[in-house]
């Protein structure tokens, strides 16, 4: 029996050893019949721009085929968010009864390489399926017999399911089965699988891009000509991107080393050397911002016009600006514990209440489910605007942005002064201590009963163990240490007045973890 690994929204595996064909059978049977007895009356199958990731799609569309729900299936690579708008969109001509909804399997594994791949569900609302979900599909994929995956297997036409052989390879080099890129895949056989699956086509890129643009002054933001450099990272749709930049007045600037195919180099995260790429080509190009997504879309990062990175937390405070003084909106602003505390002064100034929650998306969601929520902000750089959706938008956000810009009449740069003039500035960051899976389980099982009484020459005067170790400082500063509930690591949050004292806190948790833990 093949499973992969569940996580937070879906299962993961790395390619040819936990990921397998078989495997994201199994899992997406279960998921359909698990949909389908919670009243879906329909699948939405699509897939990130990833290796295999088309065929993986179509072996999905035969997975849901088999228990008797109708599948569409995305006909491009696109983002997380064009999933969730398209799950999410009512369309009357359809003529869906009441209470129907249709679930949203999407082939992809999210800030993980491309040795990686696997399978996330959205539900009708657009929003990530919670764990009693997650929990009956595993009980659901265990059941499931090898002859009823292989029944389901055998109806693959042409190689089957021997399109993933090995881990990492873009083509399952040794494996003696060619694995077509986005330039041949219709060439090839993409439509012969669809059709055994009975899938009609479908297109969530131009339901998010419609969507978008019904979400923003379109002509207040061509009326300022801003110029934009546009960075797409693994899992997204960067022509997508771009067409929908030039669509609302925006020029787009594509980097050359990011373009649509499998075939092209990809990137699962943005790394610093990426960044200082995109904020060069600002600057040399004289463009008013720069606009990277990662993570299948749902992580934004924004570079001024002088080619410097602005604070996560700064980039949610501009949208978060927006929408209570220019949309006259109302309602909570939800962060996960680790966000900068720029977010919840902001919110503050604003009136807004604010609603802070354990690390992970899920929590994000749920939260955003149960009450009148306005923001949602993750410290890895996601947004959520509930109004707009339930799923992350790193394209959201910055158009967001780019329409204060174009309100304000002020450069980005200018903005984010703006802000901390207002609610004060900060330093923060990140570091990773590496650690085996055992001693990452002892940190786990001990954290609640650390209280140390000083930590780089500090006196904590608040100490907090809800969501890992937090402390936090008369000055504003805090530490927070959490293990990843994902990776075999323990996370290190820090934020600070001064550059100085964030990194005497980062050395000094990291120190401490090493010291109790090594």
């Amino acid at each position: 029996m093949s499973l992969m690994e569940a996580g937070g929204d879906g299962w993961r595996g790395r390619v040819g050893d936990e990921l397998s064909v078989e495997a994201v059978v199994r899992i997406c049977v279960a998921v359909a019949a698990e949909a389908s007895s919670r009243g879906a009356t329909g699948a939405l199958v699509a897939y990130a721009d990833r290796p295999h990731a088309r065929r993986l799609a179509a072996a999905a569309c035969l997975a849901v085929a088999s228990v008797g729900m109708p599948v569409r299936l995305a006909a491009r690579p696109c983002s997380m968010a064009a999933v969730a708008c398209e799950v999410a969109r009512r369309d009357d001509a359809d003529g869906a009864p009441d209470g129907a909804w249709t679930v949203g399997i999407m082939v992809t594994a999210g800030h993980y390489g491309t040795d990686w791949n696997g399978v996330k569900v959205r539900l009708g609302d657009g929003g990530p399926a919670p764990a009693d979900f997650l929990y009956d599909v595993d009980a659901r994929a265990m059941t499931l017999s090898d002859d009823e995956v292989a029944a389901v297997m055998r109806e693959m036409p042409g190689e089957g399911a021997g399109v993933v052989a090995e881990a990492g390879g873009d083509s399952g080099a040794g494996s003696g089965v060619v694995a077509p890129d986005d330039a041949d895949w219709d060439a090839c056989d993409g439509a012969s699988w669809r059709d055994a699956a009975g899938a009609t086509p479908a297109d969530p890129n131009a339901t998010h891009a419609a969507r978008l643009r019904a979400c923003v002054d379109v002509d207040a933001i061509r009326a300022v000509g801003l110029t934009a450099v546009c960075d797409v990272f693994l899992g997204g749709s960067p022509r997508m991107a771009a067409d929908l930049l030039e669509s609302v007045g925006v020029r787009a600037i594509q980097t050359a080393r990011r373009v649509d195919g499998l075939g092209a180099t990809a990137y699962a995260t943005m790394g610093a050397a990426a960044v200082d790429a995109c904020a060069e080509l600002v600057v040399t190009r004289g463009a008013s911002l720069g606009i990277l997504s990662a993570a299948d879309g749902t992580r934004v990062a924004l570079v001024d016009e002088a080619g410097d990175v602005v604070p996560s937390g700064v980039v949610a405070s501009l949208v978060l600006r927006l929408l209570c003084e220019y949309r006259l909106q109302t309602g909570s602003v939800v962060t996960t514990s680790p966000t900068s505390r720029v977010v919840r002064r902001q919110a503050e100034r604003l009136g807004c209440p604010i609603s802070v929650v354990p690390v992970g998306y899920a929590n994000l969601a749920a939260e955003t489910r149960a009450g009148h929520v306005l923001l949602g902000v993750q410290e890895t750089g996601g947004i959520v605007v509930p109004s707009v959706s339930l799923e992350r938008d790193a394209l959201l956000a910055a158009l967001l942005v780019c329409e204060l810009m174009a309100r304000r009449g002020m450069s980005l740069r200018e903005l984010v002064a703006e802000v901390v003039d207002e609610v004060g500035g900060s330093e923060y960051g990140r570091r990773d201590v590496e650690l085996d899976a055992g001693t990452i389980q002892i940190v786990r099982n001990m954290l609640p009963g650390i209280n140390p009484a000083e930590l780089a020459g500090l006196q904590p005067t608040r100490v907090d163990h809800t969501d890992g170790l937090l402390l936090e400082f008369a000055d504003g500063a805090w530490v927070q240490v959490r293990p990843s509930s994902s990776e075999p690591r323990v996370r290190v949050y820090a934020e600070a007045p001064e550059r100085d004292e964030l990194d005497r806190l980062l050395a000094g948790a990291c120190a401490m973890l090493r010291t109790q833990f090594a």
